[in-house]
């Protein structure tokens, strides 16, 4: 995912509630394009973690609103 795009998505999982680190963030620096990195801390419950990750799906396909009740 090139990187303006990357940053755009992360925007958005951030007004969705979703919270993911920035691409410009990584330590590790490469030739080929950025992605979206995240890693999965403790959720409270499994509920809780197939909200986040439907939220991530919905943005990342376009068919979500990074207008959602709650935070995650």
């Amino acid at each position: 995912m090139p990187a303006l795009d990357a940053e755009r998505v992360t925007a958005r999982l951030l007004r969705a509630g979703v919270e993911i680190t920035p691409p410009d963030a990584s330590a590790v620096s490469s030739q080929a394009d950025t992605g979206l990195r995240f890693c999965l801390g403790a959720p409270e419950s499994r509920e809780e973690l197939e909200r986040a990750l439907t939220i991530i799906r919905e943005v990342i396909t376009g068919h979500g609103s990074a207008d959602r009740d709650g935070i995650i």
